[in-house]
Parts: C-alpha cells; sequence; structure tokens
C-alpha cells in the first residue's frame, strides 16, 4: 500500500535488473493502474532542484501517490545531498522521490534525512545470495536444480541478473517436468559475454590495441555476440574501474579498493595498474562515452562496430591517443 511507503526512497548499487524491479514494484505500489502517464515522473537527477521540487509539489491526479524518479546516479557529495537533505526537511507525503546512489549515504546525510527515507539494496548478489536468488526464481516456476547446474550456470552466464533471469526462463522450458541438470545447462547456455568481456577488458587495459581490435570484431562478427551485451559487460568493467580510481585517490588501498569490488582474480593485476595511472577525470570521460554510445545504439542509425572500434581504439592506445581508424563497413 502507498500510505506505508515513506517520501524518499533510495535505492543503492548499480544492479540493473534490481533497479528495474524496484521501480516496478513502487510504481505498482503508487501509482493507479492506466495512469502512469499523470503521476509517474522521470527526471535526471542533474535536473535542477526547482524541476524536481515542483515535480514533488504536484498532487497526484488520479493515483495513491505520486511517483518522481530520478533515473540517474545522484552524487553523494556537495549540492545534490545538501538539497536532498533540506527536501527531506519537509517532504510531502504525497508524494515518492525515488533516488539511485553507487554507495551508501555518507555520515554527513542528517537526521532528518534517515527519518524519512527508505533504503532498498540494488547492490549485484554474489556468491550464496545469487545461488538462493537463482533457487528461488526456479522454485516460482515450479523447478529444482543440481549444485553442479548451478554452478555451470553462474560461471558460464556470469552475475548479471538481467541475463541470468533470461536464461532461467529459456531453462524453464527446456527441463520440463523434471529437475535441471548440468547437460540442460550445457545444452543453452555458451560462455558468458561477461566472460569473454574480460579478455577484451584485460587487453584494452594492457594497452594491446591490435588484440583488442581483434576480440572486438571476433565478438561481434564471428560469435555473434550482441553489441547490447558487449557495452554491458564493458560498463560493468569500466563502472568498477572508476569506483577503484576514485576511491583510491581519497587514500585507499588499490589493492584493497579491486579486491573488494569483485574483480576476478586473474585480472586484478592489469586493474591495479590502469587505477594506479589513470586519472579520475579519464575514468568519468570512459563511462561518459558509453552512455552516448548506448544512445547511439538505440537508434539504430549506426553500426554497432562503427561506434565500438574507435572507442577501443582510443583506450587500448600505447602511450598518446592516435587518431582512430575510419570505420569498417
Amino acid at each position: 500500500m502507498a500510505s506505508g511507503l515513506a517520501p524518499i526512497v533510495v535505492c543503492i548499487g548499480d544492479e540493473a535488473w534490481l533497479w528495474n524491479e524496484t521501480l516496478t514494484r513502487l510504481t505498482a505500489q503508487c501509482i493507479q493502474p492506466g495512469s502512469e502517464a499523470l503521476d509517474r515522473v522521470v527526471l535526471h537527477a542533474e535536473s535542477v532542484p526547482r524541476e524536481v521540487v515542483s515535480a514533488l509539489q504536484t498532487p497526484p491526479m488520479n493515483s495513491p501517490k505520486r511517483l518522481v524518479i530520478l533515473e540517474d546516479f545522484l552524487e553523494t557529495q556537495g549540492e545534490a545531498l545538501e538539497w536532498l537533505m533540506r527536501y527531506a526537511a519537509h517532504p510531502n507525503r504525497s508524494s515518492c522521490l525515488v533516488v539511485r546512489l553507487e554507495e551508501p549515504l555518507p555520515a554527513a546525510a542528517g537526521p532528518a534525512l534517515r527519518k524519512v527515507m527508505q533504503e532498498i539494496s540494488c547492490r549485484p548478489l554474489k556468491d550464496a545470495a545469487l545461488e538462493n536468488w537463482l533457487k528461488k526464481r526456479l522454485g516460482q516456476r515450479g523447478k529444482t536444480i543440481e549444485p553442479e547446474a548451478l554452478r555451470v550456470l553462474m560461471e558460464r552466464t556470469g552475475t548479471s541478473m538481467a541475463l541470468l533471469s533470461q536464461r532461467l526462463e529459456q531453462i524453464a522450458l527446456y527441463a520440463r517436468g523434471r529437475q535441471v541438470t548440468r547437460d540442460d545447462v550445457v545444452a543453452l547456455v555458451g560462455w558468458s559475454v561477461e566472460e569473454r568481456a574480460f579478455g577484451l577488458v584485460d587487453v584494452i587495459l594492457s594497452r594491446n590495441r591490435p588484440a583488442a581490435m581483434r576480440m572486438l570484431r571476433h565478438l561481434l562478427l564471428e560469435d555473434g555476440v550482441a553489441p547490447e551485451e558487449i557495452l554491458g559487460a564493458l560498463g560493468w568493467h569500466f563502472r568498477r574501474l572508476g569506483k577503484a580510481v576514485y576511491r583510491a585517490g581519497r587514500g585507499e588501498s588499490a589493492q584493497s579498493v579491486v579486491q573488494s569490488l569483485g574483480i576476478p582474480w586473474r585480472v586484478q593485476g592489469t586493474y591495479l595498474t590502469a587505477v594506479r595511472s589513470m586519472r579520475w577525470a579519464d575514468a568519468v570521460r570512459t563511462l561518459q562515452e558509453l552512455a552516448a554510445i548506448d544512445e547511439q545504439l538505440k537508434t539504430g542509425r549506426v553500426a554497432a562496430l562503427a561506434l565500438l572500434e574507435p572507442f577501443v581504439w582510443r583506450l587500448s592506445a600505447a602511450r598518446r591517443v592516435e587518431a582512430a581508424p575510419q570505420p569498417s563497413g
């Protein structure tokens, strides 16, 4: 029921599937079916405060509450947090503000904010928590899975919950009327894009341009991997690299940061070198480029290789950024 919902919902973490599931659940709580266009507002986190306040102060037209979503990550330092704390002092209880943070709120966040907020974790699940989530999702479809089959599924699919959810649907249909076995998983699931992206990121960060360009072309043109999947896997890696650069710049040990972010051990050495040599501005620029490529991919007007090749070419430059080659085809 919307009546029990806090005026501010803070979602912490960058797992896109959990974020989307949370928005679906909050929409069902707040918005009368068919009234999304009237009572559900999506804004960018960088929107000026008066835009957000105006949306929050507008009464719901046909729903228990008006839902105002800031879809980008909110900075937890500086003006954005100060504005959020000011709003928390006098929130509009006929609205629900949903904000997204990559990291937990800092200690500077005052008691007024914590008093009127609800915190929801959108952090990626790992290890036992991810196993339990997979078993529960299969259980909802009346399925059980062998421990070895579960291990192979996680190994070959990676930790993307969106991709895992898709794989579970396929497996549930494939293994009708019986327990899911290792052979079922092997038959349906190839090696994960995330797994292969480890190799691509490794050669990019190692500044091995020829290998990086060959691997990108192989993934797209020979393996037939969807460009959206490659982009998602690259985003996973470079968001974590950006976090590592930021935290190392604040005095944390580069090695402990890399280990805490769940970077696979086989590429931790490459990550450490990159963290120690990359500037925060470079990390931000890379993430902005990935977001721009994603937007262009969605239009369908530019070939995926023409978008991804210059990006990989620039990042894998040995010492200086060279002019990118003319995109092929």
